[in-house]
């Protein structure tokens, strides 16, 4: 009878272990992985603004440290005097997001806003995933960045806007499609 409790709690022990593996790796930012290509139009308030225009825009989303996950994007700007591209400019970035609570991720690891560093937080809100960066600039002003994707039926929508000191001075709109 003893040694049927030790099969038995055994086996129980076995069956619990291979189930959570799969709850571990559940990831609420999953339906957004894989690999995007697009474009989006951007202008800005600032009528010495260079870089306003079309942008191609790549973007690249995975799994991280289980439950997080790391996006990186990509953007080549065209302005609006040269269309075709030779003053392209291109930037990219990466950051990493683990889960805090409910829907919210803060980027892993955190940033320090008063040394100057940008600190960003997302937000997974039904097929949108929302990104706003947070700065303080060289002169003191503050800026604020957010990027919102939306998935659709043909692919991810994204609308971009920048405000500086509560002045919008940037935004962009565009669509993208996942090539892998």
């Amino acid at each position: 009878m003893k040694f049927s409790l030790i099969i038995a709690s055994a086996l129980l022990l076995a069956a619990c272990s291979t189930l959570a593996p799969e709850r571990a790796t559940a990831n609420a930012a999953a339906p957004f992985f894989g690999e995007w290509i697009g474009a989006a139009d951007s202008s800005s308030t600032d009528p010495d603004a260079v870089n306003e225009g079309m942008r191609d825009i790549g973007i690249e989303i995975k799994a991280h440290d289980g439950d997080g996950f790391t996006i990186h994007w990509s953007m080549a700007g065209r302005t609006a005097r040269d269309p075709r591209g030779r003053e392209a400019r291109l930037r990219d970035t990466t950051v990493s997001f683990k889960p805090q609570a409910g829907n919210i991720y803060h980027m892993d690891p955190d940033a320090d806003v008063a040394a100057g560093e940008t600190h960003y937080i997302a937000r997974l809100e039904g097929q949108s995933l929302t990104i706003t960066a947070f700065a303080t600039l060289e002169d003191g002003k503050t800026e604020l960045q957010t990027w919102r994707r939306t998935l659709t039926a043909d692919g991810m929508t994204l609308e971009f806007t920048r405000v500086v000191d509560g002045e919008l001075v940037r935004k962009a709109t565009g669509t993208l499609v996942r090539i892998r």
